[in-house]
């Protein structure tokens, strides 16, 4: 007679109830109601969906079934119509009484959604051509037939309904999206995706796992594949799953997902070895970088520098020095999202045939008073000055011939000339 028969009821509250896919067979579908409340008083109907169910979603009968208040409800493909002349219950409300009088009465339906009446196309009714009915009543000689609309009996309040079959709409739950797994990922985002099967779904629904309970995170729109987060944390493991819903309910939960975000991002490690480091020129150097590496893995770029000058993008450099001096040579590494970089310095000597002899620089007036002048070969070279006992008095370049000697005692000091190259040269000087 009904899924839920609450038979000789009273003061009985029924909410939150989900059915579907109710029918009996084809010739018997008058017989299979929702909620069928004979003799049920006193008692609430409330935030229940039904869907897909052949006969009347709601069915009342003898006047002990009063005072039942039916509200937020929905119902979809439900409550046959009067294709078959032999079907004798037909509406979404089925109103039944008793010969003498016997009929519910005080029944309040509110707020209630009503959409489309069940169609058996399968066995020839022309869905397109169907149409519902809101109630049918039994008995009209007891009841009367304005009994669905006499407000003492039945009070409509607020209803959403609609008569007329329409095709594709929801006719059955939605299927279980599949093929769950990992797109992409980053140490603070992911992005899953699946298969999604449905062509009636109105939502998807990610759930994600939070203290051991899968918790509601994102409500996707229909024909969506893919679900991306952001601010997540590195070296951490999350699981995911999804279900489908629609106006008739919702699907299964598909298969987890789970996920470990990678560790943070290490820089790459470079590693410079030198044919030479040092030599008289023309010094030709090979610079091998190919034991670098990056500790993730990811494919390195190679950039090779001599005083910041880019010469190269392999993992080795060979490289003629020309000029004596001291040279920098870098090599820069990038993984795609950091860049490191190591140098080695490379001295390329004066010639032995150009460099000066201690002879090739003289120190002049020595004795001094005043001031004294070097007479060099080169123009870069540094001079130091230390007295009798190796105290450091003063250090500077020289690119001048004078140098002051005001701020010197009277004593016996020494110079340390030093040339571009490294190489020193000492001279005595006397002040006076």
């Amino acid at each position: 007679a009904g899924e839920v028969y609450p038979k000789y009821s009273t003061r009985i509250l029924m909410e939150y109830i989900e059915m579907s896919n109710c029918h009996n067979i084809f010739e018997d579908v008058t017989n299979l109601h929702g909620f069928y409340g004979t003799r049920l008083n006193q008692s609430e109907i409330r935030n229940c969906t039904l869907r897909n169910i052949s006969g009347s979603p709601f069915k009342f009968r003898r006047s002990q079934a009063n005072n039942v208040y039916i509200h937020d409800n929905e119902s979809y493909y439900t409550g046959h119509t009067e294709f078959e002349e032999s079907w004798a219950q037909p509406g979404f409300l089925r109103y039944s009484g008793d010969p003498g009088g016997n009929c519910p009465f005080e029944l309040t339906f509110e707020n209630n959604i009503f959409h489309y009446p069940f169609c058996w196309s399968e066995y020839g009714e022309d869905c397109d051509n169907t149409e519902a009915i809101l109630c049918s009543v039994s008995n009209t000689t007891s009841c009367g037939e304005g009994a669905c609309t006499d407000p003492e009996r039945v009070e409509w309040i607020n209803n959403d309904i609609i008569y007329v079959w329409v095709p594709g709409q929801y006719t059955e739950l939605p299927s279980t999206p599949y093929g769950l797994r990992s797109l992409s990922k980053s140490e603070n985002s992911l992005t899953v995706e699946w298969y999604d099967v449905n062509i009636n779904e109105s939502a998807f629904v990610v759930e994600k796992m939070i203290a051991g309970v899968f918790v509601e995170i994102a409500r996707l729109p229909p024909n969506a594949s893919q679900f991306s987060e952001q601010g997540l944390e590195p070296s951490t493991t999350y699981e995911y799953r999804i279900y489908v819903e629609n106006k008739l309910g919702v699907s299964d939960q598909s298969e987890s997902v789970v996920i470990t975000t990678p560790a943070p991002n290490q820089p790459p490690v470079p590693i410079i070895s030198a044919s030479v480091l040092q030599g008289e020129p023309p010094l030709e150097v090979r610079f091998d970088g190919s034991q670098s590496f990056d500790p993730e893995g990811d494919n390195l770029i190679y950039a090779w520098l001599v005083n910041d000058r880019f010469q190269g993008n392999s993992d080795t450099l060979n490289y003629i020095f020309d000029e004596p001096g001291t040279y920098k040579v870098t090599l820069v590494l990038e993984d795609g999202r950091l860049i490191a970089r190591d140098s080695v310095e490379v001295l390329v000597d004066i010639p032995l045939s150009l460099i000066p002899k201690a002879d090739d620089f003289t120190v002049y007036p020595n004795p001094a008073h005043g001031s004294f002048f070097i007479k060099s070969p080169l123009n870069e070279i540094n001079v130091s000055i230390l007295d009798f006992s190796g105290k450091l008095y003063r250090s500077f370049e020289h690119d001048h011939l004078t140098i002051s000697s005001y701020s010197l005692p009277p004593g016996i000091y020494t110079l340390i000339i030093t040339s571009k190259n490294g190489r020193l040269r000492y001279k005595k000087l006397i002040i006076i």
